[in-house]
């Protein structure tokens, strides 16, 4: 477990609610790297900090979540293609 970081660990870190990121990964957003099978409590992973960093700056920026996520999309399909 020690390359993985709780719910309310990463809520705490980035100042969102746990409920918040729920939702993210309810609407595919911010998916968390392990979802444990018996009870339910999702862990992510140190390296997604910086991405629900750049969430946070782009709606802070005005985006809607559904242009975020296509943003986040096309820029891992183009870190893809150039690897």
């Amino acid at each position: 477990m020690k390359d993985r970081i709780s719910i309310t660990d990463l809520a705490r870190l980035r100042n969102v609610t746990t409920e918040t990121l729920r939702y993210y990964d309810r609407i595919g957003l911010f998916k968390p790297i392990y979802v444990d099978p018996n009870t339910k409590y999702r862990y992510y992973s140190i390296l997604q900090y910086e991405k629900l960093g750049t969430i946070k700056e782009l709606r802070q920026l005005g985006m809607k979540l559904k242009e975020i996520k296509e943003y986040l999309e096309v820029r891992l399909t183009l870190s893809l293609i150039a690897n």
